[in-house]
Formats: C-alpha cells, structure tokens, sequence
C-alpha cells in the first residue's frame, strides 16, 4: 500500500469513529432514562418489608442495574480506544 492510499483512508476513519460515537450517544441515551427509572423502583422496592427471598432478588436486581448503568456509562470510553481497520 502506498503513502497516499493510507493518506486518503485518514478521513474515512475519522467519519467512522464520528458515526459510531454518535450512535453510541444516542444508545446511551435511550437507555440511561429507563435504567434510572428501574433503579429507582428497585430502590423503593427495597425499602418496604419483605421476607428474606424478596429482600435478596431486589438485591440482585439493584445490584444488576447498577452494572448496566456502569456498562452504558462506558461505551464511549471502548468507542473512543477503538481503532478501525482499513
């Protein structure tokens, strides 16, 4: 391959990383106002008085929506350490 053919595939690979940021935007988006919503219910669940098998599925629960928020929070970190092959 030559200079100028890596030369030319710079600006592609600046419009896929553009593109897939913002989609990535927009995923996180769509789904951080629903996560919060059930973080919240799962944290008002919690608060009420339940025999221990309730207690601890709201425990899973809690405890698994948070990992989602953490892994939606995140993807624009993996997006912007990717690199795109030619």
């Amino acid at each position: 391959m030559t200079e100028a053919s890596n030369d030319s595939s710079i600006p592609q690979d600046a419009q896929r990383r553009e593109d897939l940021q913002r989609i990535t935007a927009l995923v996180q988006h769509s789904l951080n106002n629903p996560l919060a919503a059930l973080l919240a219910e799962a944290q008002l669940l919690g608060m009420e008085t339940l025999d221990p098998e309730h207690r601890a599925a709201v425990d899973r629960m809690t405890e698994l929506v948070r990992r989602l928020i953490t892994l939606v929070r995140d993807l624009d970190s993996k997006v912007s350490d990717r690199t795109f092959p030619r």
